[in-house]
């Protein structure tokens, strides 16, 4: 189960906005019925030549002024598909305004 973590600098509601709102500008797509107010499920779709995979994004820590958060994926198969998995997630946390970590 590859985990990545991220930090945004912004409380939990307002850092889980961004990165819903950094999801609907991209591939990615909010799984509403599995979401909660501390952990965001997205799913990106398959494409032609590539695969689909989900991330379950969860609220690790906050002091108030930022949150951490740690993106799991259950359904990653080999490396290479974590390390295509893992730059997606990179690109969602970076247009959510989030550092690695």
């Amino acid at each position: 189960m590859p985990t990545v973590h991220y930090t945004i600098p912004a409380a939990p509601a307002a850092a889980l906005a961004r990165l819903r709102t950094a999801a609907t500008a991209s591939d990615w797509r909010v799984d509403h019925a599995a979401s909660t107010h501390t952990s965001l499920v997205l799913k990106r779709d398959a494409g032609e030549k590539t695969w689909g995979w989900s991330a379950t994004i969860s609220v690790q820590d906050t002091d108030g002024e930022s949150t951490s958060f740690v993106a799991t994926t259950d359904d990653v198969q080999h490396e290479s598909d974590f390390r295509h998995t893992r730059h997606a997630l990179a690109e969602l946390f970076k247009a959510a305004g989030a550092r690695r970590g």
